[in-house]
């Protein structure tokens, strides 16, 4: 008598088994897909407009410190012109400036929209 071949299992018996065990969790609600944020994500030039003004602000993923760096080129606004620093927190991307926020953002990799601190001036940022 020959031994039976050893071989994988068969797909429906993994996916029982999973169930069985509970080892079929999911991270997630069923059929979304929360990508995770990555600083390299977000790095790069983006065109910024507060009502009718618009500028440019280069995201790099460089950490300084516990923030990234950041550069303005061309913008009006006293607070967008200095900022030098932007993170990631709680779904969000925040820009800096010196150390104090100017702006909270949320939106996508490739918008983004929100207010200046301190004001009602809607932000938007675009690649």
């Amino acid at each position: 008598m020959n031994p039976a071949p050893l071989s994988a299992p068969a797909p429906q018996q993994l996916a029982s088994s999973q169930r069985e065990t509970g080892a079929d969790v999911q991270a997630s609600a069923p059929g979304v897909f929360t990508p995770p944020q990555r600083p390299s994500s977000y790095a790069g030039m983006w065109k910024v407009s507060v009502g009718s003004a618009s500028c440019h602000i280069q995201l790099s993923s460089v950490p300084s410190l516990d923030l990234y760096k950041a550069s303005a080129q061309g913008c009006a606004s006293d607070s967008l012109k200095t900022v030098n620093g932007w993170s990631i927190r709680d779904n969000q991307v925040i820009l800096f400036s010196r150390g104090q926020v100017v702006a909270r953002l949320s939106g996508a990799e490739a918008a983004l929209s929100g207010r200046l601190n301190g004001s009602e001036a809607e932000l938007t940022m675009t690649r």
